[in-house]
């Protein structure tokens, strides 16, 4: 419903004829090079979720006050699923990073013993937690900009410490099945661990990417971290 509202955020554009500038009826003001209607052009400017989608561009643009009041609304809802292979990720290495970061996140949610640790360090982005990635126009403009990847990495540090010093949480580690070795290693650790989504088994990066697909349940390995 929100999404398809999308379409009708347009922005205002002047009719081809207009009434004289002393026509106290038409009210209109001349503003960028463009005539704009008082009465229905909002005062200030606000992102446009499309534009936004497409370029990456979260400059503020005059809108009609019918578009402001649901665009002020819409802007800090988490309606927008990001999936990794969406073009914008591919742009920006910011939004990238911060896809690994709640990656990591959702990780660290599932291996803590009480839930509300993870809940309380995030908030106020408990969306965040979610497996898929839900953000809002506003979280979308602060990954591109590398603000909520500082916060995470902040967020996921205080995690990873009562992961690792916590007796119930320290013994969720596991052993990479291929190698065998005694060295534990966590699902968050995504930068040298394979996570198969299948079987939930946990294994070496460099032991996966032997042998291209999961010992156990015998579906190919796709080794990407985001």
């Amino acid at each position: 419903l929100y999404i398809s509202s999308f379409f009708f955020l347009m922005i205002r554009r002047p009719p081809r004829s207009t009434q004289s500038r002393s026509s106290a009826a038409s009210d209109v003001y001349k503003r960028q090079g463009n005539w704009y209607c008082q009465s229905c052009t909002a005062t200030t400017k606000h992102m446009i979720p499309w534009i936004a989608l497409d370029k990456l561009d979260f400059n503020g643009r005059t809108v009609s006050k019918l578009a402001e009041a649901e665009l002020r609304e819409l802007q800090s809802l988490p309606i927008l699923n990001i999936r990794k292979d969406h073009p914008i990720v591919a742009q920006s290495r910011d939004l990238y990073n911060f896809l690994l970061a709640k990656r990591k996140l959702t990780f660290l949610y599932d291996s803590l013993c009480t839930p509300e640790i993870a809940e309380q360090e995030v908030e106020p982005y408990t969306h965040f937690l979610l497996k898929e990635n839900w953000l809002s126009l506003e979280n979308l403009r602060d990954a591109t900009q590398g603000y909520l990847t500082q916060v995470l990495d902040r967020v996921n540090y205080n995690l990873e410490r009562h992961l690792m010093t916590c007796f119930i949480c320290s013994q969720k580690a596991r052993s990479c099945l291929i190698c065998r070795k005694d060295e534990k290693i966590y699902p968050h650790q995504i930068e040298t661990t394979y996570y198969c989504r299948f079987c939930r088994n946990l294994f070496h990066n460099k032991c996966i990417e032997a042998i291209k697909k999961c010992p156990e349940c015998h579906n190919p390995c796709l080794l990407h971290r985001v």
